[in-house]
């Protein structure tokens, strides 16, 4: 027998909730949804769910911290991606051992994500001289 149709309490975990609204005619639809584990969907695919009003109580048993925000790119970013795409910046990228210009930016200024040069001074004062070190290679 299917627990949603019984009058004992029924308990289940929901994951992620959603909440969400619809404006109708006739006012607003307010939803939230929730990710739930295979067996507890399996039960309300077997109930005759059409009208019925669930009573719902929730406990927050966990909750994940939220990931910290990422640095947002500025002008360093963009010219430093800029220069990835010139062929020039790449050979020199080459010959000083490194697969591409991209590469090579990440290794020497210590950074994982191109907005981070915007962010970390040290990080942007390493990439303002690697360019003038390519600019004197593409003046040779």
């Amino acid at each position: 027998m299917n627990p949603l149709n019984q009058a004992e309490i029924f308990h289940f975990e929901g994951f992620n909730p959603n909440p969400t609204f619809s404006k109708t005619k006739d006012g607003p639809i307010y939803r939230v949804s929730f990710e739930i584990k295979p067996e507890v969907w399996q039960d309300f695919v077997e109930a005759n769910t059409k009208g019925m009003i669930i009573n719902f109580a929730a406990e927050v048993v966990e909750s994940q911290p939220e990931a910290p925000e990422k640095p947002k790119g500025g002008p360093i970013s963009k010219n430093a991606g800029m220069k990835c795409q010139e062929p020039e910046a790449n050979e020199f990228a080459v010959a000083q051992g490194f697969n591409d210009f991209k590469t090579m930016i990440y290794a020497k200024c210590g950074i994982e994500s191109r907005a981070e040069l915007d962010h970390d001074k040290d990080a942007a004062k390493t990439y303002a001289k690697l360019k003038s070190r390519y600019f004197r290679w593409v003046a040779d």
